[in-house]
């Protein structure tokens, strides 16, 4: 049984659930999404009109993401997820290596809130496939 460094995972993870510039994309569409809505907020009260409800669901930038990312990021995590179960996680020691497991923590706790308005099932399973991973590498700090 192999000792892997809960930083590496960490930094392993997020790559994987990353693919390229995705975390970028992902967030600046979500901030667009809220800007507008703000924006819509703001139209109702000037013009003296009840707010509309709000209405959340899954920004276009994460619908292409799951169209074009899902099943091989989904892949890529099991394997992931079999390398944890065989071997030792050693959690971090350095504060260097504490950063980054915080930074990492936090980026995947923002990828699961990009999708946490789905109604699809598929992207539920997805999500909870990604939790459950997150719980096992960062068990200590969620």
């Amino acid at each position: 049984m192999a000792k892997l460094r809960q930083s590496e995972l960490a930094s392993e993870f997020a790559t994987i659930i990353f693919p390229k510039d995705t975390h970028a994309k992902l967030m600046n569409d979500q901030l667009d999404y809220i800007s507008k809505v703000w924006k819509g907020i703001g139209k109702s009260v000037e013009k003296n009109k009840p707010i509309e409800e709000f209405n959340p669901g899954l920004t276009k930038e994460a619908k292409k993401y799951l169209k074009k990312y899902s099943k091989t990021v989904t892949l890529q995590v099991v394997n992931l997820r079999n390398k944890i179960q065989a071997n030792e996680i050693v959690p971090a020691k350095t504060e260097e290596e504490n950063l980054t497991v915080e930074r990492h923590d936090a980026q995947i706790e923002a990828f699961l809130n990009y999708f946490k308005y789905t109604e699809d099932e598929s992207t539920k399973a997805f999500c909870s496939l990604i939790k459950d991973t997150w719980q096992m590498i960062f068990g200590d700090r969620i």
